[in-house]
């Protein structure tokens, strides 16, 4: 079984890049992996912590119409991206917070890639 399962997956990103994707993009532990370097989000057992955290800063939030999920980009204006303390070991993202949700976010493309609960 495990076998049949790993080549749906080999199958499925080969047909991702014969598509021209560029980058199959998978969602692994909450953080958007893809072509180039894995970079993780923050780790499950840190998400309570954060969140408080953030709570704690009281950052507006701000209200968007579009679909938020991993993978949204986020508009060019009226969003505020916040420094991630190292302690939470995400450090290639910043955060914010839409429609009451905090959002990591990769700064360079705008493109969100977790969302703590």
């Amino acid at each position: 079984m495990k076998t049949n399962i790993a080549k749906q997956a080999l199958l499925a990103g080969a047909l991702a890049l014969a598509l021209g994707s560029g980058a199959a993009v998978a969602q692994t532990g909450g953080a958007v992996t893809g072509a180039g370097p894995v970079r993780e989000g923050i780790s499950e057992p840190l998400q309570p912590k954060f969140r408080a955290y953030v709570i704690e800063r009281h950052h507006p939030s701000f209200r968007w119409t579009g679909d938020l999920g991993v993978n949204a980009v986020l508009p060019e204006a009226g969003v505020v991206y916040y420094d991630i303390p190292a302690e939470y070991k995400a450090p290639h993202y910043r955060y914010t917070i839409v429609n009451d949700r905090v959002v990591l976010v990769d700064p360079s493309t705008r493109r969100v890639m977790q969302i703590i609960n």
